[in-house]
């Protein structure tokens, strides 16, 4: 039903369209005659609140294999503007996304707390206006969780389509992680960003990547500059380092594959059974963390300097030229300081876990 209104230079028009099985749309109308023949004319529009899931998805997209295992759903509102004036035909839109969701259980994919809005203006050329907000509250991809995720978005129709990431920010273990500008083109393969981390806690980044179970103080500030090609996620010569002045304690567990495939009884096995057990609780005075990708293997180069909190089931055999474990009779030694410089290659899959998820998420 619409109500119909006029004057002798105005006429106005109020009603609601609705469209079946989608949304009931309140609209306004007006149209203004001007002095000198000219017209002014605008319609104005409103979505009313509605839900979006897939069995909405399922009613306008025949093709459902790629629905397949997904649950989302959000609440989807829009209010427009149409204005004729002088000749010009101008047309503004505003979408709110609040309260989504996205999950797929066989992939242990979990995102919750999607909020966006878009602004777009034009007809032909329909482009967002700068500065669009995306927050995530929680990220959890298998046991990666990212928590607080803030995009600042620009969504770029021409020449060709694009998203302008103008900046990106989400927290991770209990610091926060920034990155530089970036730009997504269709028909584009290959990108690279800088992550900027600021005051990451040291046990949590030696979990997250899958090197130890760790626990203690201490955090590392740095760069890991990321290239993505064809969906693959490489770092290159990225670092992790301590504040300096600021040291913690970090006893880290689980430390068997230091020795893993390595002789005893060489000076190279002696050398890392001792800074294994160092690692059981350890004292640092500076921490530094390096991350490079080889292939399929994640390259982790540790580097501590400080001491071992305890006496260490150690001792110095001169003949061999390096410190031999001792049984519990054997006191051990007490170290004043040992410098710990550790390479571990990781199974890259196991460290971006949501690296082939994300590759393989709509094959």
């Amino acid at each position: 039903p619409f109500n119909y209104k006029s004057s002798t230079k105005l006429f106005s028009l109020d009603g609601r369209l609705n469209i079946e099985g989608l949304a009931s749309v309140p609209v306004k109308s007006k149209v203004q005659l001007l002095k000198d023949s000219m017209v002014k004319a605008d319609l104005s529009y409103k979505l009313n609140p509605i839900k979006l899931n897939p069995n909405l998805i399922k009613k306008f997209y025949t093709d459902q294999k790629i629905l397949s295992g997904m649950d989302f759903n959000a609440d989807i509102t829009a209010d427009g503007d149409i204005i004729f004036a002088g000749d010009q035909l101008t047309h503004t839109i505003k979408i709110d996304l609040d309260n989504g969701n996205f999950s797929i259980l066989e992939k242990k994919i979990d995102i919750s707390g999607i909020n966006t809005s878009l602004s777009f203006n034009g007809f032909s050329d329909i482009k967002a206006l700068p500065a669009q907000m995306l927050s995530i509250d929680k990220i959890d991809i298998k046991d990666l969780r990212l928590s607080d995720a803030q995009v600042r978005y620009t969504i770029e129709s021409t020449p060709k389509s694009a998203v302008l990431i103008e900046n990106a920010s989400f927290n991770w273990c209990d610091g926060k992680v920034i990155s530089e500008s970036m730009r997504f083109s269709s028909g584009q393969d290959t990108y690279q960003v800088s992550l900027f981390c600021d005051r990451l806690k040291l046990s949590s980044i030696l979990q997250e990547v899958g090197a130890f179970n760790a626990e203690g103080e201490g955090t590392l500030n740095g760069r890991i500059p990321v290239s993505i090609k064809n969906g693959d996620i490489n770092f290159d010569n990225g670092f992790l380092y301590s504040t300096p002045g600021k040291g913690g304690t970090i006893k880290v567990y689980g430390t068997d594959k230091l020795t893993a495939g390595i002789p005893e009884g060489t000076p190279q096995f002696n050398q890392l059974d001792l800074a294994k057990e160092a690692l059981k609780s350890y004292k640092y005075d500076w921490a530094r963390l390096g991350f490079d990708t080889k292939g399929d293997q994640l390259l982790v180069k540790m580097e501590f300097e400080g001491k071992p909190e305890n006496a260490l089931p150690f001792v110095y055999k001169k003949e061999l030229g390096s410190f031999v474990r001792v049984n519990a009779d054997n006191p051990g030694s007490n170290f004043q300081g040992i410098n710990i410089n550790v390479n571990l290659q990781l199974p890259f899959n196991r460290v971006l876990k949501f690296g082939n998820e994300l590759n393989n998420l709509f094959k």
